[in-house]
């Protein structure tokens, strides 16, 4: 698996498939191509592509299952299957780009689509869905066995108000004869942002819920963990993770409402947060201003302006919270 800009090496960096098969003379029988797993830790596969594709060994008779093997087309991979005549899964959603935005503003919507079953697609019914109201289209193209398209939706219907708060957004496809409509849908929340002007508080525990996450790991509610496990006030908070442990190798996001500034100087930011990080784990507070492009760190350690428990770890130049204190 690659996901930089050089598939392999041979005679210098080759950038894909066809480029290592030119100038080697070999691999004429692979294929590079996403084989489609049913999920993060079920590897079963459903990639047309991968079907009655591999070479038959005679001393490899089941599949990871104990299901017979093809004797003459198996499968590539581990797992011998049978695709669907009629199967396209809904694969990402482009637009928004954000889970946030400004509320009362339009909001576009765009979504990416795959076809896992053995015939072309030529005609489908898509739509999306915010806050219960439903948007539908009609899409029309030639969708071949293992291609991927967009559908930004345009015309009446095309975009959303963002409402106050966090509300329900999925997006869908509808194919006629669909074998698989499990996998039609992405379930996801939009958050209309307003624009406060200080001061403010918030304990998390009323609606609307204006703070909004990205990355999946930040969830708001009742924690329930072993080390935290409960609210500093009230009885919701936003964790990573409200029942355990949050999870390796990840950067998670947890974004506040916009602020107006323009008739207030002097203002301070004061937070409770409990903290239970591993080594070269941190967390860091970070603002952008309307006319600013990239996010800049607020305070370091030592700050004069920072009177009380602010970073507290150097990471590379990286000031940040890290460890593990005794709770809020």
């Amino acid at each position: 698996h690659s996901t930089g800009g050089t598939f392999a090496y041979w005679s210098g960096n080759q950038t894909n498939l066809a480029g290592l098969q030119t100038t080697s003379g070999k691999e004429a029988h692979s294929v590079s191509v996403d084989p489609q797993f049913y999920g993060v830790t079920d590897l079963h596969i459903t990639s047309p592509i991968l079907n009655d594709s591999a070479t038959p060994l005679s001393y490899v008779t089941e599949d990871i299952d104990g299901q017979p093997r093809s004797t003459t087309t198996p499968d590539i991979g581990a797992d011998e299957f049978t695709p669907a005549a009629w199967d396209v899964i809904a694969t990402a959603i482009v637009q928004p780009t954000d889970p946030f935005g400004p509320q009362n503003t339009n909001i576009n919507v765009e979504f990416s689509f795959k076809n896992i079953g053995l015939n072309a697609i030529t005609a489908m019914t898509v739509g999306f869905i915010y806050n219960g109201t439903l948007h539908t289209h009609n899409w029309s193209g030639n969708l071949p066995p293992g291609a991927s398209a967009n559908h930004l939706f345009t015309g009446a219907g095309s975009s959303f108000s963002a409402l106050l708060g966090t509300k329900d957004l999925k997006v869908y496809t509808a194919l006629l004869n669909d074998a698989n409509t499990s996998n039609d849908t992405i379930f996801s929340s939009f958050t209309g942002v307003p624009m406060i002007a200080p001061d403010y508080t918030d304990n998390f525990d009323m609606p609307p819920y204006t703070w909004a996450q990205e990355g999946n790991v930040w969830e708001h509610g009742m924690p329930n963990g072993s080390t935290i496990s409960s609210a500093h006030s009230g009885t919701n908070a936003w964790v990573t993770n409200l029942n355990g442990a949050y999870p390796s190798s990840t950067e998670a996001y947890l974004y506040t409402p916009y602020f107006d500034f323009s008739n207030d100087t002097g203002m301070v930011m004061s937070f409770y947060h409990f903290t239970d990080l591993l080594t070269n784990d941190g967390g860091i507070v970070e603002y952008k201003k309307a006319s600013d492009t990239l996010w800049s760190a607020l305070g370091y350690i030592g700050d004069p302006a920072s009177s009380t428990g602010w970073y507290n770890v150097n990471i590379g130049g990286l000031h940040v919270f890290q460890g593990t204190n005794s709770g809020w």
